[in-house]
This record gives structure tokens, C-alpha cells and sequence, in this order.
């Protein structure tokens, strides 16, 4: 069987993800063929796959090559930026061209990855009848309780579809039709029209939430594929050696906010709380790109804190990630309600794979899984207070004659190792290539009925 998987986006997440989930269907059946297509070549794709598995749309990516230089934060730069990508829709254009390439190939199935940002280009580019069978995975965005300035009510949309839906995806403003509602109905027509043969979501709560837009025939085609946790052994470095490693203080508690800082993860309330609190010392290491802050606005946080701030406010290299997670006592996720209740969490993932608890804000997914598997501490959302305490109840515990390699205390290590093992690499393989499989065989049965056979 051959296999295309597609991903329009070439962040850390994206490549990690389609290069494991690539390792472990090859594990599984050495007989399958997995090619990768992404957009263009960037200096991240080397640290997950060798060149000989990658395919590229372009040399260039129309996503990170503006057609102006917009300084940081300058309102002006980013409002023409804004007005001259939504004109251009490069989106648009790159899954079309996704479209043709997985058309003309030779392939047995398409896999289109993180899907969620791209559903309306995908309902009308992969809406034809040379595509192989389209298994698409909604893990990500899709999920966050947005809204748009205009709204998809149903009637609108029936309508829209009828003058010309087409039309209107391509050249609206994507800023006009992004939000919840739209990807809803989007999602909805692309598994009713069998635009999509087959979804993976990450939970069951997921899984209803879709069915829910969809007509009865779809919600069969709708499987629960968890987020994948690391295939990592925690025991392989200690807390000492990863602190060494990374030139951590090797004394004392520290706790880990890693991966990019964006208001919707509660970077701002984490540095209220740090500005606030007046527990226990501890330090806190700041580990990812910084979408929403800068050093200025953590020096600021950090300033008369008994908290020793670390700011590594930079994309973190693969080779650096589980060092990070094993020199924490605890990792933070201050997530605000606007991540979106379904939604799943990478970080929350590395976490439990590291062996290490969290102090995460208690709502949706996230609080459900921390209290249902005895995973850390939750706290109330977006409340720098209730952080704050939090943050002190767990350093605290850790006691004055703190030793480094004791291991956490809040949390239950055979319950996560539990929670690991149903969410490895290798289980998210089996439900894909059952997938796989299972519109394959579809596929040719209706190629036998077209036959007359």
C-alpha cells in the first residue's frame, strides 16, 4: 500500500508528529510505502527526516515569505500583511496543488494532516473524483471556541453553497469566514459529501461533537485516535544530568512552561502570578518561541519574585525537548478557556511521557484527564490568584531537603504510566492503518461495482 501524507504547516509539532506516525506505520507493515509532502523545504525538516522521504509542493513557502518585511508589532506592517494574504489566499492555491500531486502519484490512500485550519480549501479542492481514498485527522484548532465577523448560520451557508461556495471560500477574507461555525460546516459537508472517507479525532467526546453536524452514514467513518504521547524512557536521564545538560540551577524545585508563548496558553497569567507570589522559591524555566511576551515583560514579572525566572524564549531543538522535561519537577499549563475544551495538548503529552506532573487550569480535556488519572494539579482558569497558590501547594511538597532525583510527589506514577501506554505512537498506528485499510477495501469495491463485476 502506498501512503501520502500531507501537512500544509511545518511547525515543530507538525513534523514530530507526521515523522513518528510515519516510524511507527512502517513498524507495523514493513510492506507500506509512506511518503510525506509538505510545502516547501526549511531548516526544521532535517532534525525529523531524511530527504529521500520528503516531497515538497514548492522551493518557497507563500505562508512565511510575506510580500513585504512587517516589523514586529508595527500595527500598520501587520494590517498590510494581513490585507495582502487574505487577497493572495496561498492556502487556496497550496492545497490545489496538494490536490493534483496526491491525484497524479501513485497512491493508495492520502492522509491530510491537521486538517483543521484548511477545511475549506479542502472541501472544494478534494471534492473530485481522481483522488484515491482521504483519510483526514482533526486534532488541533478546530477545536477553539472561536467566532467570526461573519457568521456561518446554516441558511447562509446553504445558501452560499448554492450561488457559488466555491467562489466564496477562495476569494473571501479568511479572517471573515475563520472560526468555529465555518469549520463546523465545512467539516460536516466534506464527511457527507465523502470528501473525506475517513476522520481521526483525539477523543470520544470529540468524536460526538462532529457526528453531531454530520448526517447518520458519516459517523461511521469517524474514529478515536488520542494524541500521542513520546517514546520516551524516562529512566535514560536523570534530573541532575538534564539540568547539567541545559546549564539549569541543579538545586531546588523547578517548574517548566515549554512550547510557544501564546495568550491562549496563559503566559500572561503565569507572569501575573509570578509577579504576585509569595511562596516558596522555586524556579521556573520559560522554554519556547514567544509569540505574546517578551525579556522585557518577563524581567518585569520576575522583578522582587522569589521566583528565578530562566528565559529561553527560542525554538527549542528536537534533541533538546525531553532534557527539558526531565530537569522539571512539575510542568505548567496555565491554559486559558480559549484554547477550547476538546482540544488536546502536546505539552501536556510530553509531560506524562517524561514522567512528570502538571499544574494545569481545570476545564475541558485537560482538567478531565489530570483528575481522572491522578496526572497533577488543576487550578482555576485565567485566575493569576489561583495559579499563584497552586504554584506554592506544589513547591511546597517538595520540602527543604529537596533530592533531585526523588520524582515527583503530586501525582500517581503507575496511573500515568497507564496513561502512556494507551497513547503511544504505536497505538495511534494500529486505529490509522485500520483506516487505511478499511477505505481502501471500500474503494475497490466500488471500483468492482463500476465494473459490473
Amino acid at each position: 500500500m502506498n501512503v501520502l501524507l500531507f501537512d500544509l504547516y511545518a511547525g515543530g509539532h507538525h513534523l514530530e508528529y507526521a515523522s513518528a506516525l510515519r516510524r511507527a506505520l512502517r513498524a507495523r507493515d514493513s510492506s507500506l510505502s509512506v511518503d510525506f509532502l509538505t510545502v516547501a523545504p526549511t531548516e526544521k525538516h532535517g532534525m525529523y527526516f531524511e530527504e529521500d522521504d520528503l516531497a515538497y509542493l514548492r522551493d518557497r513557502s507563500p505562508l512565511t515569505d510575506r510580500p513585504a518585511v512587517v516589523p514586529d508589532r508595527d500595527p500598520f506592517g501587520t494590517a498590510y500583511d494581513f490585507l495582502a494574504t487574505s487577497v493572495r489566499n496561498p492556502t487556496w492555491d497550496l492545497v490545489g496543488e496538494f490536490a493534483d500531486h496526491a491525484a497524479t502519484g501513485d497512491y493508495d490512500v492520502v492522509h491530510v494532516l491537521e486538517a483543521d485550519k484548511i477545511l475549506g480549501a479542502l472541501r472544494y479542492h478534494c471534492d473530485r473524483p481522481d483522488l484515491p481514498p482521504t483519510v483526514a485527522t482533526i486534532n488541533g484548532v478546530f477545536f477553539k471556541p472561536d467566532s467570526a465577523p461573519l457568521p456561518a448560520a446554516r441558511p447562509l451557508c446553504a445558501l452560499l453553497e448554492r450561488a457559488g461556495g466555491r467562489t466564496f471560500t477562495r476569494y473571501c477574507p479568511p479572517a471573515l469566514r475563520r472560526g468555529r461555525d465555518w469549520d463546523r460546516w465545512y467539516l460536516a459537508t466534506c464527511l457527507d459529501e465523502g470528501v473525506f472517507d475517513h476522520l481521526t479525532v483525539p477523543s470520544a467526546a470529540a468524536q460526538a461533537d462532529i457526528a453531531a453536524d454530520a448526517t447518520g452514514a458519516a459517523v461511521d467513518r469517524i474514529s478515536v485516535a488520542p494524541d500521542p504521547v513520546e517514546s520516551w524512557d524516562p529512566d535514560s536521564l536523570s534530573q541532575a544530568a538534564a539540568r547539567e545538560r541545559l546549564d539549569l540551577p541543579a538545586e531546588g524545585p523547578t517548574v517548566l512552561f515549554f512550547g510557544q508563548m501564546r495568550e491562549e496558553k496563559g503566559i500572561g497569567t503565569l507572569l501575573d502570578a509570578v509577579a504576585t507570589y509569595d511562596g516558596p522559591p522555586f524556579t521556573l524555566v520559560l522554554a519556547g518561541p514567544p509569540s505574546a511576551i517578551t525579556s522585557a515583560d518577563v524581567a518585569a514579572a520576575a522583578d522582587g519574585s522569589p521566583v528565578t525566572v530562566v528565559d529561553r524564549l527560542e525554538y527549542v531543538p528536537e534533541s533538546d525537548v525531553f532534557a527539558y522535561f526531565r530537569a522539571a519537577d512539575g510542568v505548567v499549563l496555565p491554559y486559558e478557556q480559549s484554547f477550547g475544551e476538546l482540544r488536546p495538548s502536546t505539552v501536556f503529552t510530553k509531560a506524562c511521557a517524561a514522567g512528570r506532573p502538571v499544574i494545569a487550569s481545570d476545564f475541558g480535556t485537560l482538567g478531565r484527564h489530570v483528575r481522572e488519572w491522578d496526572l497533577g494539579l488543576l487550578c482555576e482558569p485565567e485566575s493569576s490568584a489561583g495559579l499563584a497558590a497552586t504554584l506554592g501547594e506544589f513547591v511546597a511538597a517538595e520540602g527543604s531537603d529537596y533530592d533531585v532525583d526523588a520524582g515527583p510527589t503530586h501525582y500517581d506514577p503507575d496511573s500515568m504510566a497507564a496513561y502512556v501506554a494507551a497513547r503511544t505512537y504505536e497505538r495511534l498506528a494500529e486505529t490509522v492503518d485500520g483506516a487505511y485499510r478499511r477505505v481502501t477495501a471500500g474503494s475497490v469495491a466500488r471500483d468492482a461495482i463500476g465494473d459490473g463485476q
